[in-house]
């Protein structure tokens, strides 16, 4: 396949691990570049439909159009309408940029991925049964690579944007549940710490790279899962 059959896979499925894509784009610089600008597009994109519009927006924007039809039906109706659309976009587009500037710059790593996680929630119902060498294909620019995880089943893999920083999103498989394994390179720690939300709970732990944060809604599986990456991730730096 050339670079335009890729890239017309790719805005089809963005996160797509198929392997002669994977291929062309561990040799492409241009087409992994495309690639990780779908998965940050993605992501703004998926934040951006969960802002909530202010309460009675809708009826005052109703509100606008009926005066505007009473002073000139025919001629204003249009406009009006136009109007009202344009305050709403502003209003969704000034909340989203207002969320990215400073929510995000404010919260601190652990809400950072505990809402990365809740944002993809779609991918714990993801088993595609990955091998060491797909997800190493996709952890291969973040300076780690796994030897083995013997009797696990990797779920997925795929590049995921984390904060300012390309980061990979791995997700294992256990009895008790899907783990997710966020490697999140730039992301520089002192030491160990805990996170926890309503369901999950995690720790991130520092790496020659940046940090690894490990989350599920078993706790006892990640303290498992957490010694058998220190086992077996291999630092390549």
């Amino acid at each position: 396949m050339n670079c335009i059959d890729i890239r017309n896979q790719l805005l089809a499925d963005p996160g797509s691990q198929d392997h002669a894509i994977r291929s062309h784009l561990n040799d492409c610089a241009d087409c992994s570049r495309f690639a990780n600008d779908l998965l940050v597009f993605e992501s703004d994109l998926n934040r951006a439909s969960k802002v909530e519009v202010p309460e009675g927006l809708a009826s005052r924007i109703l509100l606008r159009q009926r005066l505007a039809a009473e002073k000139n039906r025919r001629k204003k109706y249009g406009m009006a309408t136009a109007a009202a659309f344009l305050l709403s976009f502003t209003v969704v587009i000034s909340s989203f940029f207002s969320f990215n500037l400073g929510d995000v710059d404010s919260q601190t790593l652990e809400q950072v991925v505990l809402q990365h996680i809740n944002d993809e929630l779609y991918h714990l119902q993801d088993h595609k049964n990955l091998s060491v060498q797909q997800v190493n294909s996709v952890l291969k620019n973040h300076g780690n690579q796994l030897k083995a995880l013997p009797g696990r089943t990797i779920n997925y893999a795929g590049a995921c944007p984390i904060r300012n920083n390309q980061g990979a999103h791995v997700i294992v498989g256990s009895d008790s549940g899907p783990i997710t394994v966020l490697f999140m390179p730039g992301e520089f720690i002192e030491s160990r710490s805990h996170l926890k939300d309503k369901r999950f709970q995690g720790v991130i732990v520092p790496t020659g790279h940046g940090s690894m944060a490990i989350v599920a809604e078993d706790p006892q599986q990640i303290e498992q899962l957490e010694r058998e990456l220190a086992a077996q991730i291999i630092d390549l730096s």
